[in-house]
């Protein structure tokens, strides 16, 4: 149980993304005062015209009241809303930029001709297909770097029966396998663009750790 644990990325950081982050939060908090305000002028507008109004007296004392009444209460109530709407726009803004910040470190990487490790995303996360497909999207140049393995493998076969068969016909090397050779060493630079994940643990390891969470 512990193990599978390990295996499901955690991060501690809410604030991943902060270009993303703060203005998502900044926006519902102005979205929440200004259907606070709203609802506050709804409350307390007409009875500060009884208040200041030519009802009466009786009048005035009761919208006195009804405002004092509404000011001890209805104040605390709109700044508990404020917050918990501030920290429930962290949670879900936290959701989405935990997987927008794996998918670019990874694009990021793929950019350089390494192939990068599946993205990992928790369960509450968002935006679990878009990193499904470009997990496929990863898996198939992993693929393609397999490919071109197996064809060097097959090309050091031919070149080495080339090789073979030149020194014990001909003197001197012949065009074909001087043209072998060069495609060989195209193939090679591919492949050392094309960095497998399995090829280096070590820098994953320590990429992991320096990664926010």
């Amino acid at each position: 149980m512990g193990r599978l644990r390990d295996l499901i990325p955690k991060r501690r950081r809410y604030l991943v993304l902060r270009h993303v982050q703060v203005p998502v939060v900044a926006m519902s908090l102005v979205h929440v005062l200004a259907f606070t305000g709203l609802i506050a002028f709804v409350l307390f507008a007409p009875l500060l015209g009884r208040l200041h109004g030519e009802e009466g007296a009786l009048a005035a004392a009761e919208s006195a009241s009804q405002l004092l009444y509404l000011h001890d209460r209805f104040w605390i109530v709109a700044a508990f809303g404020l917050v918990v709407v501030a920290l429930d726009a962290i949670r879900v803004s936290h959701r989405f930029s935990g997987p927008i910040y794996r998918m670019t470190k990874s694009m990021r990487e793929a950019a350089t001709g390494r192939i990068p490790a599946p993205i990992r995303l928790r369960r509450g996360d968002y935006l679990h297909r878009e990193v499904d497909v470009l997990n496929d999207l990863f898996a198939y140049a992993s693929e393609l770097r397999d490919e071109l393995e197996r064809a060097m493998a097959r090309l050091d076969a031919a070149l080495a029966r080339v090789e073979e068969t030149v020194r014990a016909g001909a003197d001197g090397e012949s065009p074909e396998l001087a043209e072998l050779r060069a495609q060989k060493r195209h193939l090679e630079e591919i492949l050392d663009r094309l960095d497998a994940p399995s090829d280096r643990p070590a820098e994953r390891e320590s990429e992991r750790e320096t990664a926010p969470t």
